[in-house]
């Protein structure tokens, strides 16, 4: 994962990312402005790979970015309030 906060934030932030692909982590990506979830598929074993892809297909607010190379998905938080 990278990305950075101000440091009152990071704490809180970085719980919050920890939950991801959870429904109510995506929710806050999405109050903070985030409008995209990539995913960087050669880390990660094949049981993650199945937990992430199967948790942002049941989610309505994201759908996959087709045509990215195969070690990556990209998800587009289109469906963000």
């Amino acid at each position: 994962m990278s990305g950075s906060f101000p440091p009152a934030a990071s704490m809180e932030r970085r719980a919050i990312i920890e939950q991801l692909p959870a429904p109510e982590a995506v929710e806050a990506l999405c109050s903070w402005g985030a409008r995209y979830i990539v995913l960087n598929m050669r880390q990660m074993t094949e049981d993650e790979q199945a937990r992430w892809i199967s948790a942002m297909a049941a989610m309505a607010a994201a759908r996959e970015q087709p045509g990215v190379d195969a070690a990556r998905k990209v998800y587009v938080l289109d469906g963000c309030p």
